[in-house]
């Protein structure tokens, strides 16, 4: 699925904050999440906008990279997701538990890999 395809999907299931979808990207995963980023600078406005974070399959554990930290690693796609679901990230968004209908479960999506 393209950048393009998973940003008109959240458009469509209405763009909430912390919505996300796993996609494959050729040979990897991405996450594309519903998140938020500081109008230049001020933390009391933000706007919300589509992140794209490209998940690494290395020495047989799944970690999303990370522009400002090291990531942790996971044995499974649905681990990473768990783990973001109740952890934030960098701009105060985590990813919400329950998904619209049609999101793809990271579960099925590792077993076709």
């Amino acid at each position: 699925m393209s950048r393009e395809d998973a940003e008109e999907i959240l458009d469509s299931w209405g763009g909430e904050v912390g919505t996300f979808l796993l996609r494959e990207s050729g040979p990897a995963y991405v996450i594309s999440r519903v998140g938020r980023s500081d109008v230049a600078g001020n933390q009391q406005q933000s706007v919300t906008m589509i992140i794209h974070r490209k998940i690494e399959f290395k020495a047989g554990m799944y970690e999303m990279q990370s522009t400002r930290t090291k990531a942790p690693a996971f044995g499974t796609l649905e681990e990473l997701v768990v783990h973001y679901q109740q952890n934030i990230f960098s701009d105060s968004t985590s990813l919400i538990a329950e998904q619209p209908a049609g999101a793809i479960d990271p579960q099925q999506s590792a077993s076709n890999r």
